[in-house]
Protein backbone atom coordinates (compact mmCIF):
# COMPACT_ATOMS: atom_id res chain seq x y z
CA UNK A 1 0.00 0.00 0.00
CA UNK A 2 3.22 2.69 0.67
CA UNK A 3 4.35 1.68 -2.21
CA UNK A 4 1.43 2.68 -4.02
CA UNK A 5 0.64 5.76 -2.06
CA UNK A 6 4.31 6.81 -2.85
CA UNK A 7 3.88 6.78 -6.56
CA UNK A 8 1.09 9.10 -6.25
CA UNK A 9 2.24 12.97 -6.67
CA UNK A 10 0.34 15.31 -4.07
CA UNK A 11 2.75 17.68 -4.06
CA UNK A 12 3.87 16.42 -0.61
CA UNK A 13 6.99 14.74 0.00
CA UNK A 14 6.91 11.20 1.37
CA UNK A 15 8.13 12.50 4.47
CA UNK A 16 4.72 13.51 5.70
CA UNK A 17 2.87 9.80 4.92
CA UNK A 18 3.05 8.22 8.74
CA UNK A 19 2.44 4.73 9.47
CA UNK A 20 1.19 3.39 12.58
CA UNK A 21 2.23 -0.12 13.18
CA UNK A 22 0.51 0.01 16.95
CA UNK A 23 -3.04 -0.62 15.86
CA UNK A 24 -3.71 -4.63 16.57
CA UNK A 25 -5.72 -5.13 13.27
CA UNK A 26 -3.20 -3.50 11.38
CA UNK A 27 -1.24 -0.39 9.89
CA UNK A 28 -3.03 2.92 10.02
CA UNK A 29 -1.69 4.83 7.08
CA UNK A 30 -1.92 9.05 6.89
CA UNK A 31 -0.32 12.57 6.56
CA UNK A 32 0.93 14.82 8.82
CA UNK A 33 -2.01 17.74 9.18
CA UNK A 34 0.94 20.56 9.52
CA UNK A 35 2.84 19.51 6.28
CA UNK A 36 -0.69 19.24 4.70
CA UNK A 37 -2.21 22.48 5.50
CA UNK A 38 1.30 24.19 4.55
CA UNK A 39 1.24 22.52 1.40
CA UNK A 40 -2.40 23.94 0.80
CA UNK A 41 -1.57 27.85 1.76
CA UNK A 42 1.06 27.65 -0.46
CA UNK A 43 -0.44 26.39 -3.30
CA UNK A 44 -0.71 28.52 -6.15
CA UNK A 45 -4.23 27.36 -7.28
CA UNK A 46 -5.46 28.06 -3.92
CA UNK A 47 -4.06 31.24 -3.30
CA UNK A 48 -7.71 33.32 -4.54
CA UNK A 49 -9.99 31.19 -2.74
CA UNK A 50 -8.03 31.29 0.92
CA UNK A 51 -9.54 33.90 3.25
CA UNK A 52 -7.63 34.85 6.24
CA UNK A 53 -10.06 37.31 8.04
CA UNK A 54 -13.19 38.52 9.14
CA UNK A 55 -15.59 39.74 5.72
CA UNK A 56 -18.91 41.59 6.16
CA UNK A 57 -21.20 40.88 3.04
CA UNK A 58 -24.27 42.82 2.57
CA UNK A 59 -26.89 43.10 0.16
CA UNK A 60 -29.02 46.00 -1.41
CA UNK A 61 -31.03 46.63 1.36
CA UNK A 62 -28.07 46.43 4.00
CA UNK A 63 -28.82 43.00 5.10
CA UNK A 64 -25.49 40.64 6.30
CA UNK A 65 -25.35 37.79 4.16
CA UNK A 66 -24.12 34.45 5.61
CA UNK A 67 -22.89 32.52 3.63
CA UNK A 68 -18.88 31.53 4.80
CA UNK A 69 -17.54 30.74 7.91
CA UNK A 70 -15.76 34.06 7.88
CA UNK A 71 -18.97 35.61 7.23
CA UNK A 72 -20.69 35.51 10.98
CA UNK A 73 -21.07 37.57 13.80
CA UNK A 74 -17.54 36.46 16.14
Amino acid sequence: MRKLLSKLYFGLDNDSLIDDDSLTFGTLYYRDIFKCIQFLQAHLPFQAHLDFEWVCLADSEGHQIYSEMITGDW
